[in-house]
């Protein structure tokens, strides 16, 4: 029975990452499917189904996730560890590389809902940010770096200026529920976003400065 090219993209993944902990990267996997002749956005696309299926626990806040990032580096404030937000329901997305033009990108689809999501480096927490619209939407702003939106811009450069390092760059997001007060709307994600910067104080946060 011939192979297909769903079956043909998922043991290719598979046969990357034999033997490893984490999952080979997105970029690899489309790589080797590409050069097979498989189209590049179905490469691309399977890649997200079966790294959700052969990694669940990279997007669930287990004990598991926790064994997986391993312990904090003493060089972190605890709270500032990426594992204090998983612990308390943020989700990991993925990470963040350069694409073909160098521009920042993650190699997962972000979430088509808004939210409150942290940038991490390495293991540290190093930005928070809310975003309205959706988080797909926030995460372009940042790859376009448009220099009339200053924190798209500022965060572009920063982004590009770890990737370029070599400095490993993540993603996670929360989505609070709406809440009340006295019958009035509450927006949970804005006052979660404004209570991470003041505890966390990040280092690209301009509120964290000092």
């Amino acid at each position: 029975m011939a192979v297909t090219i769903t079956a043909r993209i998922w043991e290719v993944a598979d046969a990357l990452t034999a033997g490893a902990t984490n999952p080979a990267s997105r970029a690899d996997v489309v790589a080797a499917c590409v050069a097979e002749g498989i189209n590049k956005s179905t490469a691309n696309t399977q890649y997200g189904h079966w790294k959700r299926k052969r990694f669940p626990d990279l997007r669930k806040v287990t004990t598991s996730t926790v064994a997986l990032i391993g312990e904090s580096s003493l060089q972190i404030r605890p709270d500032r560890d990426w594992s204090y937000l998983l612990r308390r329901g943020f989700e990991y997305v993925g990470d963040f590389k350069l694409d073909e033009e160098g521009k920042p990108v993650l190699d997962e689809t972000p979430p088509s809902r808004p939210g409150v999501y942290a940038i991490v480096r390495d293991q540290s927490v190093v930005y928070i940010g809310i975003s309205n619209r959706t988080l797909r939407a926030r995460m372009n702003d940042y790859r376009r770096g448009h220099e009339r939106q200053r924190t798209s811009s500022r965060i572009n450069a920063q982004l590009r200026g770890e990737l370029m390092k070599g400095v490993r760059l993540r993603l996670l997001c929360a989505t609070p529920e709406a809440s009340t007060w006295n019958g009035l709307p509450v927006n949970t994600s804005a006052g979660l976003e404004l209570g991470l910067i003041s505890f966390l104080k990040p280092e690209w946060n301009m509120q964290g400065r000092g």
